[in-house]
Order: C-alpha cells, then sequence, then structure tokens
C-alpha cells in the first residue's frame, strides 16, 4: 500500500532565497542548529525534484533554535512514501516524546511544533529495501517557545508556578501535559483525580497559582491557534476551573462561573470571572484541553489578580505629586527586605511599598481611601542631599495607625525637602490601596519692606 498525500502550493518570491536542508541517508543521528528569523527547505534526500533511495538508514536529525526563547517548527505542506517507510517528529533532542508516530497517519499540510522547554525538535526517518516516491516538502522556521516560558503552567499542581499576572500570559495545552494526578502528592503521572469542573473528564491538564488581591478575579481569554483545536461542533478548546486548598485535597471554588467549559475552538474569546475568593489567599488555575484538544490561548488579566509590585524597595519608590490622581495596587506579594523601623505609633514593620515626594514649605496631605484593608503609614524625610544616599539617610516625620481603612496623615514640609511615605498593613493586614497626595501650597511672603530714613 502507497500513502499519497500531495498538495499543490504556490511558493512565495522569499522562499526562492531560503536555505535547503535535505534528510541524511545514514544510519546514526546529526543536529543542526536553526537560524531564528530565516526559513529553511526541508525536503528528503531527493530534494525539491527527486525520490528518495532505498535502504536510507534510519537516522535522527535533531534541529534546535539560535534563540533560547524559541521553538523549532516544521510545516509539511505535501508527502508522498509508502506505508513501510516512516517519517516521525518528537519534541526535545531525541525520540522519546513524540508529537506524532507517523506522518502519514495526518491530514497535510501539518505543522509540528517543539513542546520541549529546549525548543528543540528531531526528526525521524527510515526506508525500506524496496520502492521509494517523491517523499516530502516542507519548511522549517522559528516560533515562540510557548512551553519553555520561565513562567508557564506545570503539569501537576504541586509545581505550579506562583504567576505575577500583571501581564498578558500565552500558554498552550500543547505541551506534553498528561492527565491529573489521584495520588495525592501532585506528582505522579499516574492516577485519575481529575478535580471536577463541570463534570467534564480531564485530558492534558496545566496548573499556576496567583493570589487574589480581591473577591473577584477577571480574565480575558482568546484561543489563538493550536495543531488540534477543533472537535465535535461546540465542545471544543479548553476549560478551566479555580481550586483551593493543597494538591492532594483540590477543592473547587464557587459554582459554575468558576468553570468554563469548553472555550471553543481558535478564534473563540470571552471573560473568565472567578468570584467568591478570600483577598490574599493563594489559588489554583487548571488549563485542560477539552476532550485533549490542543489550543494556544492568550490569558490578560482585567481586575483582582495581585501582581509584584515596582516599588516594593525604597529605591523605586513611586513618585506622588499634589493633586495628581491616586496612585493603586496591591501589597500582597510585597516584601519587607527594607522595611523602615516604624515612626512611633506606626505600627510594626510590615510588608509594604514606598512612595515619594517633594515638599515645597506647604502643608501636605496623605490619605488611603479606596484601600480595602487596614493601612498603616509612616513618612521619613532624608537628611543627605545625594539622591544616592536617601534611602539610607531615613528619618521619621509623622505616622498613621488605626483600625480604618483610610488612614490620613497631615504635616508641614520644608521646601525642597524629600520625603518618603511607606505603606503597609495593620498587625500584617493586606489588599489593594490607593494613596492620593493633596497639598496646601505654602504662602508667600509678600510684605512692603517699607523705607528706612
Amino acid at each position: 500500500m502507497r500513502i499519497i498525500i500531495i498538495i499543490c502550493i504556490g511558493l512565495w518570491a522569499g522562499m526562492l532565497q531560503a536555505q535547503t536542508i535535505l534528510m541524511p541517508t545514514s544510519s546514526g543521528s546529526s543536529s543542526q542548529t536553526i537560524t531564528c528569523g530565516s526559513t529553511y527547505n526541508f525536503y528528503d534526500s531527493g530534494g525539491s525534484t527527486g525520490d528518495y533511495a532505498n535502504n536510507e538508514g534510519q537516522h535522527e536529525l535533531t534541529l534546535c533554535p539560535s534563540d533560547g526563547t524559541m521553538a523549532v517548527e516544521i510545516n509539511i505542506t505535501s508527502g508522498s512514501y509508502w506505508s513501510s517507510d516512516n517519517l516521525g517528529v518528537f519534541s526535545g533532542t531525541n525520540t522519546s516524546t513524540p508529537i506524532n508516530g507517523d506522518i502519514g497517519d495526518f491530514e497535510l499540510p501539518i505543522i509540528l511544533k517543539s513542546q520541549d522547554a529546549s525548543g528543540c525538535l528531531t526528526v525521524l526517518w527510515e526506508s525500506n529495501g524496496s520502492l521509494t516516491d517523491t517523499g516530502w516538502e516542507a519548511t522549517i522556521t522559528c516560533s515562540t517557545n510557548i512551553c519553555g516560558a520561565t513562567d508557564a503552567p506545570e503539569d501537576y499542581c504541586d509545581n505550579a508556578p506562583l504567576v505575577d499576572l500583571a501581564q498578558a500570559f500565552i500558554g498552550s495545552t500543547d505541551c506534553s501535559y498528561t492527565e491529573s494526578d489521584a495520588s495525592g502528592d501532585g506528582l505522579d503521572p499516574t492516577g485519575d483525580q481529575d478535580p471536577v469542573c463541570g463534570g467534564v473528564s480531564l485530558d492534558n491538564t496545566s496548573w499556576l497559582s496567583f493570589i487574589a488581591a480581591a473577591t473577584d478575579v477577571t480574565l480575558d481569554w482568546e484561543i489563538s491557534g493550536g495543531t488540534s483545536c477543533t472537535g465535535a461542533a461546540g465542545s471544543t478548546g479548553i476549560q478551566l476551573g479555580v481550586f483551593e486548598g493543597n494538591c492532594g485535597s483540590l477543592t473547587f471554588v464557587g459554582g459554575a462561573g468558576n468553570c468554563l467549559n469548553p472555550s471553543g475552538g481558535i478564534g473563540s474569546m470571552g471573560q473568565f470571572i472567578m468570584s467568591s475568593l478570600t483577598i490574599g489567599s493563594e489559588y489554583y488555575l487548571m488549563i485542560d484541553g477539552y476532550a485533549g484538544d490542543l489550543c494556544d490561548y492568550n490569558i490578560t488579566p482585567v481586575a483582582g489578580v495581585a501582581i509584584n509590585p515596582d516599588n516594593d524597595d525604597c529605591a523605586d519608590a513611586t513618585t506622588l505629586t499634589c493633586g495628581g490622581a491616586a496612585a493603586t495596587g496591591d501589597i500582597l506579594l510585597a516584601g519587607n527586605t527594607d522595611a523602615p523601623n516604624a515612626c512611633p505609633s506606626g505600627g510594626g514593620e510590615q510588608d509594604g511599598v514606598w512612595f515619594t515626594f517633594t515638599g515645597d514649605g506647604g502643608d501636605y496631605t496623605l490619605v488611603t481611601t479606596g484601600s480595602n484593608f487596614e493601612t498603616d503609614l509612616n513618612v521619613y524625610y532624608s537628611t543627605d542631599a545625594n539622591p544616592a544616599n536617601y534611602c539610607n539617610t531615613l528619618v521619621c516625620e509623622t505616622s498613621y495607625t488605626g483600625s480604618a481603612t483610610e488612614a490620613t496623615v497631615t504635616f508641614t514640609t520644608v521646601n525642597g525637602r524629600v520625603y518618603y511615605a511607606y505603606l503597609d498593613g495593620k498587625s500584617g493586614a493586606e489588599g489593594s490601596y490607593s494613596i492620593a497626595l493633596t497639598c496646601t501650597v505654602a504662602p508667600s511672603c509678600d510684605a512692603d519692606a517699607g523705607t528706612w530714613n
């Protein structure tokens, strides 16, 4: 039996200048670096016009990207070879992780992309001792290595990265993920824990965790692509669910609104609103391919997700301006590596964030109206004129601690003096803050000096 899959396509003018890679014919293995940004034509040993030969030994050709943030992908546009010959493509630098066993089992054209953190693909080819054919035509390029990203979801809950979703997040269910874990340690690939989300079985789950900055957390999502992201009508794409507890005994949070199931196929988009959360608590976001679908997706935070604050350290303090818009954020992921000694009545040194401003001799007021936790404020000024030493020479100016979410301090500034304010939570309270600076301009001295006789 012959396998013949032929698709006629036009060649782009730019591809005429592409480099060419021919599949080696000897038994063994070899490797080649793919220069990202370039396009390679990839053929069997017969090239673009000839047939491959008989008895071409089993050869493994490993293709790795020149850029570690990228992944190699092969776009096979046509193929014609005998069923007793074999062309296989694998993720990584060996043949232990197949993307498929035989290209002849798939409809062409097909794009095969590395699912390995290395971004490499390995191609395996072997022909038998009789009958040849035209072989295959393909191109090789690089694309973003979604699976190799440092914050990519992990296969098991116990390894879920705690992510800062301050920026849009891209991911894929096409990263060699396996089913969830039944044994309760989150690490055993065998098993069937399958935490319930919409009553649908799970297939290739992945996990990440986040800190809730509000009782409702909203994410925008979009299904951007995938090698297998279409299935039965109305039953395609990914499913999302939010869980709490430990990885050995996860509990689904809330009702149906906390389970997206399913998203829909390529091009689908919408909002995922996770409700009934506790501010400051860690949750696990499960991402699964519906019925094993292999989909690429984009996730963008809208509201309620804690972020790593830019102003965690004094040297990176956020500048406040008189009468300007309130600065907002949260302290859920803040540290206290340079938390100051609190002013008298300023509370203890808790995790918090920094702000700075320069006085003009007028009365300044700091207020945290709009915060959702009990806020403490400690205000300092620098005794050094060298900006490099500001944070090392702080002296207490004033402070506030109390039982209200709104903290207010008013004091008279010195013209030209640099001030720093440290905002944290009373007794370790955490949440989202809002802080604004209002100023009363110091009166000018415009009295008439008069005339002396």
